[in-house]
């Protein structure tokens, strides 16, 4: 892990737009592999989504390193090589947790939808690496759980702010129409890709 993690929420911001949005190759590229992820997840009712996901985190980890050979859209399928593990992470954290914290704060008159957001987006800091870990170093559900948590919850805030700033800004696509947020979208990622690699650099 990297040493001295000092925050740069403003830069790592610049760096997701500008990865996502400088190059039209690389625009392409991740605007259509995670097309792909999206459309496959709600096909299969959310159920490959987690090794869909993987497989496009797979692909800006390797534009973000300069990987050789450049990563093509059919990578966006190797999150299969970590199907299990990637699928009980997103099962686990991605819908049965949030399932269950909304309808606990359904019964809180007034705030409980608020409240509901702000534990879900506590959860899903925390858990931001996790399936970094399973893709890129090949750890299993439970220690890349783990692994996110500790991490993470040392610089719990500022990360969190920045969460909650990325998801923001890539729902932005979902006021204009479905096809904008699918535009949109991919920007969370592409913020979260140099967070986790400010933390944890390409081995040499």
């Amino acid at each position: 892990m990297a040493e001295d993690p000092k925050m740069h929420v403003g830069r790592w911001l610049q760096q997701g737009f500008r990865l996502y949005f400088a190059n039209g190759q690389d625009f392409l590229l991740i605007f259509v592999s995670m097309l792909i992820a999206t459309l496959i997840s709600l096909v299969t009712l959310g159920l490959l989504a987690g090794p869909m996901m993987a497989g496009v985190l797979f692909i800006l980890l390797r534009l973000v390193d300069g990987t050789e050979p450049r990563p093509e859209i059919s990578d966006v399928f190797r999150g299969f090589d970590v199907f299990a593990d990637a699928f009980l992470f997103s099962l686990i954290w991605w819908v049965i947790v949030p399932m269950a914290i909304t309808a606990i704060f359904a019964f809180v008159p007034l705030l409980g939808p608020l409240l509901a957001a702000a534990a879900i987006w506590a959860v899903t800091t925390l858990l931001m690496f996790g399936l970094f870990f399973i893709v890129e170093q090949k750890q299993n559900f439970y220690d890349a759980t783990r692994k996110s948590f500790f991490t993470i919850k040392q610089h719990f805030w500022p990360l969190f702010g920045l969460n909650v700033v990325a998801s923001l800004i890539a729902g932005v696509g979902g006021f204009a129409c479905f096809v904008g947020f699918l535009v949109t979208a991919p920007i969370y990622w592409c913020v979260i890709v140099f967070v986790y690699r400010h933390f944890f650099p390409a081995e040499a």
